[in-house]
């Protein structure tokens, strides 16, 4: 089966914030276009903005199209499922869990707020996680890929500034609709399998997989990252630097965009996956976050 190829590459910083107008300041969206100069691989940014709906956002996304020999990769910083437990609660596999978010309604979830669901208000009250429910119930509360990414949340928190779970429940109706409806240029990784022939690829992303633990609330942080990558073959131009050092969320737009491109030119990272973790049931459930090896 011939390899994958990409030219473009998006890196998104997503939120599942209910407000539109929160929305355009939340979401940011960053262009990569990857080219060889001389021998010398490049990646060259072209756009990272914000101003966009998350309906805005997945237009753009099913808008794009692959080039007749390459493809374009998209990373989308909120988790594509759920762990064990949940997926089996509603029919089993992730088809079904995102078809089921599709066809109701993702605000049950989230103002109901009960297990394996917490955090969220209600009432007025913050409520808490339940240990005893995950303890008793045949639930986990980590996906398998979320164990081997340091930092990751729980897509079951549904409060604080690194929480996951809103994003998830708002973005994964948007994905089952690419996979009905755009089949044939639009992939959802892993579910679809092995990826062959140039088509618009969306993998999940967790931006600290490619940054490490930068802290992105220091300003002097962000600018020593931005300065490395002058080094590591990134064109950058002056307007989106000052964005990034100005906005961490911008920051994460940017390095996922990076991201994709060094984990392609670098380490071919989605021809090196296994054939064996498209078989696994945790991943064809759970999902898998690109960049994290698998075990």
């Amino acid at each position: 089966m011939p390899k994958p190829g990409f030219r473009h590459f998006v890196g998104v910083d997503f939120s599942g914030a209910k407000s539109p107008s929160f929305q355009r300041k939340a979401i940011w969206l960053c262009r990569g276009v990857g080219l060889t100069w001389e021998g010398t691989k490049v990646l060259t940014i072209s756009e990272l903005r914000c101003g966009l709906t998350r309906r805005e956002l997945f237009k753009l996304i099913g808008d794009l199209e692959p080039d007749r020999d390459q493809g374009v990769l998209v990373g989308l910083d909120f988790p594509f499922s759920f762990p064990r437990g949940f997926p089996e609660g509603i029919g089993g596999d992730w088809a079904e869990v995102a078809a089921h978010l599709a066809a109701s309604s993702p605000e049950e979830f989230i103002s109901a707020n009960a297990p394996p669901f917490y955090g969220n208000l209600r009432r007025a009250v913050l409520t808490r996680r339940d240990d005893r429910f995950f303890a008793e119930a045949r639930f986990e509360e980590l996906r398998k890929t979320e164990t081997l990414a340091q930092g990751a949340e729980s897509v079951f928190k549904l409060v604080g500034p690194r929480q996951v779970g809103k994003g998830a429940l708002r973005g994964i109706p948007y994905l089952a609709k690419f996979a009905k409806e755009r089949p044939q240029t639009h992939v959802i990784w892993p579910f679809s399998g092995q990826t062959a022939g140039p088509r618009v690829v969306v993998v999940e992303i967790f931006p600290r997989v490619f940054m490490g633990r930068v802290k992105k609330s220091v300003v002097q942080a962000r600018l020593e990252l931005l300065n490395n990558l002058r080094t590591d073959n990134v064109i950058i131009p002056g307007h989106v630097r000052e964005a990034a050092l100005a906005f961490p969320d911008a920051l994460d737009a940017l390095m996922g965009a990076v991201g994709l491109w060094y984990e392609e030119t670098q380490k071919d990272r989605l021809a090196s996956y296994d054939t064996s973790m498209y078989n696994d049931p945790a991943v064809r459930r759970e999902g898998w976050i690109y960049g994290v090896d698998y075990p």
